[in-house]
């Protein structure tokens, strides 16, 4: 994927998220779109180290909601959720 298409489906994601689950968090339509939010993050969080400037936490995983069927993002690792919570999610 060349640069300018990668900027063009960056900004198509950010155009298509909703806003729609009941948990107020970021959600996108699509695995691709929200794999894509998470490319950038790491680039951003990838920055900021080198400009020595804040360090936060980064998200790492897409998940599909059972809520709202939608993408979301966070920085747990499946491993934690599941033990956490005592179960396996499917992997997507």
């Amino acid at each position: 994927m060349t640069k300018s298409k990668a900027s063009k489906a960056y900004r198509r994601a950010r155009r298509s998220r909703l806003l729609a689950c009941p948990s107020g968090k970021r959600a996108f339509k699509t695995k691709f779109d929200a794999d894509l939010f998470l490319y950038q993050e790491e680039v951003i969080v990838h920055l900021r180290e080198i400009n020595h400037e804040h360090w936060r936490q980064m998200p790492i995983r897409a998940y599909r909601c059972p809520y709202c069927k939608n993408y979301h993002v966070t920085s747990m690792s499946l491993e934690r959720y599941e033990q956490l919570h005592g179960r396996t999610r499917e992997r997507t």
